[in-house]
């Protein structure tokens, strides 16, 4: 995307990506290394988001109420929060 558009002046927006955890309470399989999985859920957040805007693509994450309490205006998901911003710098 970066050859083919950003390189050309063509903006490209990287829309609706993301990663959850996997929990009991969200219906999913809990995974058997569940430290494991949450850290890889957090670096992938990280390395996409810092890919994106190393390519010069604008990264916006899918939020579906998992990471953010819109209704109280509060992070219900620290870790992932902070992956993405550290994705950000």
């Amino acid at each position: 995307m970066k050859q083919k558009f950003v390189d050309k002046g063509i903006p490209v927006v990287l829309g609706e990506y993301a990663s959850w955890r996997r929990t009991a309470s969200n219906g999913n399989f809990v995974p058997k290394d569940l430290e494991m999985h949450n850290k890889s859920v957090e670096y992938w957040a990280t390395y996409m988001t810092k890919q994106a805007k190393a390519n010069g693509l604008l990264p916006f994450w899918w939020e579906t109420g998992f990471m953010l309490d819109r209704a109280n205006n509060a992070i219900k998901d620290q870790g992932m929060y902070d992956a993405l911003i550290a994705g950000s710098k």
